[in-house]
């Protein structure tokens, strides 16, 4: 099974980048390399996305690695938070360090967060 497609995983992508994607939403992992790679797709929604997709590959392998040496889970909905405030950091840092092609990004990832 592609990391993705568990429903754990799945679940996570889908809380991050469900409202940004929408109807194009997609856990498959190869799909998921297609849509990020396409040429046609605005820069900073890219960027969004491949950054929310580090971020939750890292946030996922954490989880496992933890459960695997004794770890207490942790609940769907903080590791999505947690992976919601990393992108949030990193699109703030970008706004503040002025780099101009990425400005709307947070606006964008505000946009898109879906209510609870």
């Amino acid at each position: 099974m592609e990391t993705l497609e568990c429903p754990f995983s799945k679940e996570i992508w889908k809380t991050l980048v469900g409202g940004i994607l929408e109807t194009d939403f997609t856990s498959t992992w190869s799909d998921i390399m297609e849509l990020m790679t396409q040429p046609s797709l605005n820069p900073t929604v890219a960027f969004i996305l491949r950054y929310a997709f580090q971020a939750a590959i890292h946030a996922i392998w954490g989880e496992r690695n933890g459960r695997r040496h004794g770890d207490d889970p942790a609940p769907l909905a903080v590791i999505a938070k947690k992976i919601d405030t990393t992108v949030r950091n990193r699109l703030s840092t970008i706004r503040s360090e002025g780099v101009m092609k990425q400005e709307a990004g947070l606006r964008i990832w505000f946009a898109t967060r879906r209510a609870p």
